[in-house]
């Protein structure tokens, strides 16, 4: 887990060398899990994500990297409404690189690292405090220059990875969209 965290600390590091905020995301939807004691874990989320465009950085170093290459900083706010009412927030730090197919349609693949504080106390964790690793993947459908409505889809695992027991995870599937504005460093258009 150190190796983990000592890896997304220097892509933080790495942005801030990446220069400015390149887009903002702001994405809602909803997650759906089972818990092994309680019954379904279930809530509605609200996200915000600011894009470091990397591709600056890489270019530094001689690399093209085609298409969209993002440091993201992701600060949340879900509303959990199953198995009871309660909400968690937190941070995550995302990369996301997407390759566009047309002028109006860019997938794109996501993955990270983040960490929540939720207020209820579930029988599957011994801490309210976790760690968010997560993946997933969507696209960008562009409706006029910088401007996308987003689709997208992510599995995500919460834990306290031992610090405190029990450890037994909640894992759930994310659906979100919303929209994306871009203005810079990493133009989504061919």
């Amino acid at each position: 887990m150190r190796r983990v965290v000592a890896f997304f600390f220097i892509l933080l590091l790495i942005s801030f060398k990446a220069y400015s905020l390149d887009g903002v995301e702001v994405l809602s939807g909803f997650f759906r899990g089972n818990l092994e004691k309680q019954g379904d874990y279930k809530a509605a989320q609200l996200l915000v994500d600011f894009d470091y465009s990397l591709k600056p950085f890489f270019a530094d170093h001689g690399l093209n990297v085609p298409g969209r290459l993002d440091f993201s900083l992701e600060p949340f706010i879900s509303g959990v409404y199953d198995p009871k009412g309660n909400f968690e927030c937190g941070n995550s730090f995302m990369l996301k690189w997407g390759v566009p197919i047309t002028k109006y349609f860019m997938p794109f693949i996501r993955m990270g690292l983040g960490f929540t504080y939720m207020t209820q106390h579930v029988v599957e964790q011994g801490s309210q405090w976790n760690f968010l690793p997560q993946g997933g993947m969507g696209a960008h459908f562009f409706i006029r220059d910088g401007v996308a409505l987003t689709l997208e889809g992510r599995f995500r695992h919460l834990s306290n990875n031992n610090f405190s027991k029990p450890n037994g995870g909640i894992e759930v599937i994310q659906y979100l969209g919303g929209f994306s504005y871009f203005f810079g460093a990493g133009e989504p258009r061919k």
